[in-house]
């Protein structure tokens, strides 16, 4: 407990210090970025027809706000708060827990020489990359195994997180989650995640699991994955294999193969995507 009160009373004067920064390059550091993603749809389901507004159709809009402390003899403190953003209906966070309003981050850290550790809620291992292992597109919830795929450092609650400093290339981060659905009559829904990457050049390769608790083994799930991508300057491939039991009410083993083309098409930032998988 006292821990937990060092940690939040750091979090706090961070934030309030670093709203009110100076110019001095050890000043604190706060930002502010987000993201709306708004788009037209023509939505017909057989017996109605409508156009209508809709959002999130490329990406999740967000709103969020990061930042660290002055370098503190090697050591910084930092945090983020992340929360969806609805633009249609003006909601912020969560749109099933009522009160979560930084859903997808919102942790508070502490980095130095020997790596970096975040306790609260976020992915537990590297999810924008490690669930394709591609590192070119979206994450594995977009596609499903028997309709609930399990990610490969999905985001949880409760999280306590290592993240290593790169040494030859080679990065490990660990995460362990307890009781990561927060229902207090769920005792054991423990996840815990690892990965380890390589990065040299243009090349990148990486391996993952993680593995969640149930009160039955039935209802215990897992995955692993394997993967990689190579830029190859116009354009870069990436390539994954993830197997494991994404099932909570049967012993069932899926597989998925994932592959991706990404090609910039300007300075600016505009990519276009090209992704073909296969689930079994």
């Amino acid at each position: 407990m006292k821990n937990t009160t060092i940690l939040a009373l750091l979090a706090s004067t961070m934030i309030a210090s670093a709203a009110g920064a100076q110019t001095k390059t050890t000043a604190p550091v706060l930002n502010f970025y987000g993201n709306v993603d708004a788009a037209v749809q023509n939505y017909d389901n057989g017996v109605d027809s409508l156009i209508r507004a809709g959002d999130g159709g490329l990406s999740t809009s967000r709103l969020g706000f990061k930042g660290n402390s002055p370098d503190l003899g090697g050591i910084q403190f930092n945090f983020q708060l992340e929360g969806g953003l609805k633009a249609n209906t003006a909601t912020l966070g969560s749109t099933t827990t009522t009160g979560q309003v930084f859903a997808r981050e919102a942790f508070v850290g502490v980095s130095g020489s020997a790596g970096e550790v975040r306790l609260g809620t976020t992915d537990l291992s590297m999810a924008g990359e490690i669930d394709t292992l591609s590192w070119q597109f979206g994450n594995f919830s977009n596609m499903p195994v028997n309709g609930a795929a399990i990610e490969i450092g999905t985001d949880a609650s409760n999280v306590i997180k290592y993240i290593s400093p790169s040494i030859g290339g080679f990065s490990i981060q660990a995460g362990y989650a307890g009781n990561s659905s927060t229902a207090t009559t769920d005792a054991k829904a423990d996840t815990t995640s690892g990965s380890l990457t390589y990065a040299t050049g243009a090349a990148k390769l990486g391996v993952g699991y993680a593995t969640k608790q149930a009160t039955t083994s039935v209802g215990e799930t897992d995955a692993k994955s394997i993967g990689g991508s190579y830029d190859f300057g116009a354009f870069s491939l990436g390539a994954a294999y993830v197997y494991g039991d994404n099932s909570a009410t049967g012993d069932v083993k899926s597989t998925a193969n994932v592959f991706s083309a990404r090609m910039p098409l300007d300075k600016n930032g505009l990519v276009a995507h090209a992704v073909y998988a296969m689930a079994k």
